[in-house]
C-alpha cells in the first residue's frame, strides 16, 4: 500500500500550468522576438505569469484561477499589447 501523502489535484493543476506556461514561452519566444521569456510564479493565494521583453521591459498577468485556455488568452493578450500590467 502507498504511504506517501496524497497530492491534491490543485498542486496538479498548477505544475500543469507552470509546464504550460514554460511551453507557450517558447512560442511567443519565437513569434514575437522582443519577449525573452515567460515566467510562471505561484504565492499563497494568487497567480502570476511574467513577460520578459529583450529590452528589461517586464509585465506582470494575473492568472489566478484560470484554466489553461484562459491563461493562454490572457498572456498572448498581454503580449499584444504594452499596457497590459494587470
Amino acid at each position: 500500500r502507498d504511504r506517501s501523502p496524497s497530492r491534491g489535484l490543485g498542486d496538479v493543476y498548477k505544475r500543469q500550468k507552470k509546464t504550460f506556461v514554460k511551453q507557450l514561452g517558447r512560442l511567443i519566444s519565437t513569434m514575437y522576438p522582443q519577449i525573452a521569456a515567460l515566467e510562471y510564479h505561484q504565492h499563497e493565494h494568487d497567480e502570476v505569469v511574467i513577460i520578459r521583453h529583450q529590452d528589461g521591459y517586464i509585465r506582470r498577468v494575473d492568472v489566478t484561477g484560470d484554466d489553461l485556455p484562459d491563461t493562454f488568452d490572457d498572456v498572448v493578450a498581454c503580449v499584444r499589447r504594452r499596457d497590459c500590467d494587470a
